[in-house]
């Protein structure tokens, strides 16, 4: 079982926005969901997604969140 987990690609970013420090990233993944990872300095929240559609579209809709809102990244990942 050892030797077929470190042939496992590693999962892989489909979408990824940074901006002072945010990190908003939607990943596909060969052994779980896809899902998206919002970050903000040492902190991070995750999001488990049914397709990678749904993780792209959810990645979409959080950067423009940020973006519309023209607040802070504190105030921002504060409301996550």
């Amino acid at each position: 079982m050892k030797a077929f987990i470190e042939f496992l690609p590693p999962d892989t970013s489909i979408s990824c926005f940074r901006h002072e420090g945010l990190k908003i990233e939607a990943f596909r993944s060969v052994i779980k969901l896809p899902y998206v990872i919002v970050s903000y300095e040492n902190e991070s929240t995750s999001y488990p997604c049914d397709t990678i559609d749904d993780a792209r579209h959810l990645a979409d809709c959080l950067i423009n969140e940020y973006l519309d809102k023209v607040k802070s990244v504190e105030e921002f990942f504060e409301e996550m």
